[in-house]
């Protein structure tokens, strides 16, 4: 037991509450008399008193005493905290309390222990724990008996009693007959062992020619078990492989999976890019439909960029006849009147058609079509034709 602090609450000359801190090494007490060295003793030897309740008033602080008002209590408490096989804290504390001017009653008695492991404190009895770490032998001779009763030397009776408690002395005796009888047993068998030297000779061959054979035995276990270990090993190499081959299958099929879904929406996508939107706006399906107004507007906006889209690419074309020296394509153009943009390759919508009536031309075959001709008269029917069509 390694004492590490003292707390002393109300005990004798201790008024209030006390604290004392132990060092780790040599802890010397000194003070002129009076000062409470033997007090602080005296509240140890009450600590680890285990015969008794000892709540006596003789132990109470006379100064906290006067300080009571009647019906008033306080506590008189002296607690350790130690070490011993981890840290462990001993308390011994009673109540007390003024009835009177001159009576005192006392209750509440109280020796608790408690096992301290970290934040956490675990109760048990006071004087259980106090024996386990602080036997009641040692206790006897170790404290607060005065310099003549403390050298054990000097006393017959102490010194055998701790002899007798920390040494096998007396189990010497038994010892000592035990050796004899040991001694004789040996001997005895030494010369069953002289007799049978023989006999003993034989059974060590054969025990030695049974050795070697279960020495190969375990050879040839040890060479098999190695041998399963390689098959082990390289059939468990195989099994990875052919799991990393599965694997690489199946992220395989996932690719080709992915490829052709890649493919199928390139083609979805080549196949909107070859659309003629400029036709398919108007297309049924249409949303716009339902707005007429804006399908109108839409229509003579394309009709517009359409015309001039021809007319700058009539231009282009001149450009190049002229520098590339294409005069068959400048004939062409030329044959066009009244210099009208020629008609896309596709068929005329509405806007083209009312475009060529406008121009008095035919730009499907590049004649010219005054109005009241044939070919003027064919145009307008052509466009009420259509505009029956759409009504429909």
């Amino acid at each position: 037991m390694i004492i590490k602090d003292i707390r002393i609450n109300n005990f004798r000359s201790y008024y209030g509450s006390n604290h004392l801190s132990l060092s780790d090494r040599l802890t010397l007490i000194i003070g002129d008399n009076g000062d409470g060295k033997t007090t602080l003793f005296e509240a140890l030897e009450w600590l680890f008193d285990t015969t008794g309740e000892n709540r006596k008033e003789s132990h109470i602080s006379e100064k906290r005493k006067s300080e009571l008002e009647i019906g008033e209590s306080d506590e008189v408490s002296v607690s350790i905290t130690f070490e011993h096989d981890g840290e462990k804290e001993i308390e011994k504390s009673f109540t007390f309390e003024r009835i009177s001017e001159t009576e005192y009653r006392t209750r509440d008695y109280k020796f608790a222990g408690y096992l301290i492991e970290g934040a956490e404190r675990r109760f048990t009895a006071g004087d259980r724990l106090l024996n386990i770490c602080f036997e009641p032998v040692i206790r006897k001779y170790c404290l607060f008996k005065g310099e003549n009763e403390l050298n054990v030397f000097d006393n017959d009776t102490a010194l055998k009693t701790l002899v007798d408690t920390f040494s096998g002395i007396r189990q010497f005796d038994e010892l000592v007959e035990m050796t004899s009888s040991f001694e004789q047993k040996s001997a005895n068998a030494a010369n069953r062992e002289l007799q049978n030297d023989k006999k003993v000779s034989n059974q060590a061959k054969e025990l030695n020619t049974q050795l070697n054979d279960v020495t190969n035995d375990i050879q040839n276990i040890k060479t098999e078990l190695n041998q399963k270990k390689v098959s082990i090993s390289e059939f468990s190499s195989k099994l990875e492989l052919l799991e990393k081959n599965q694997e690489t299958s199946e992220r395989y099929q996932n690719i080709k999976e992915r490829i052709k879904g890649q493919k199928d929406k390139r083609a979805k996508l080549s196949a909107l890019s070859m659309c003629d939107y400029s036709t398919n706006l108007l297309d049924e399906y249409w949303i716009l439909r339902s707005f007429p107004a804006i399908i109108k507007e839409f229509s003579t906006k394309v009709s517009a960029f359409s015309k001039e889209k021809r007319r700058l690419d009539k231009q282009e074309t001149e450009r190049r006849a002229k520098e590339a020296g294409e005069r068959e394509a400048i004939s062409k153009i030329q044959k066009l009147a009244n210099d009208a943009v020629p008609l896309p390759w596709n068929l005329p919508d509405e806007a083209t058609m009312k475009e060529m009536i406008d121009d008095e031309i035919c730009k499907v075959c590049g004649r010219p079509a005054p109005k009241g001709s044939e070919a003027y008269e064919f145009m307008c029917n052509k466009l009420n034709e259509y505009l029956a069509h759409i009504a429909a």
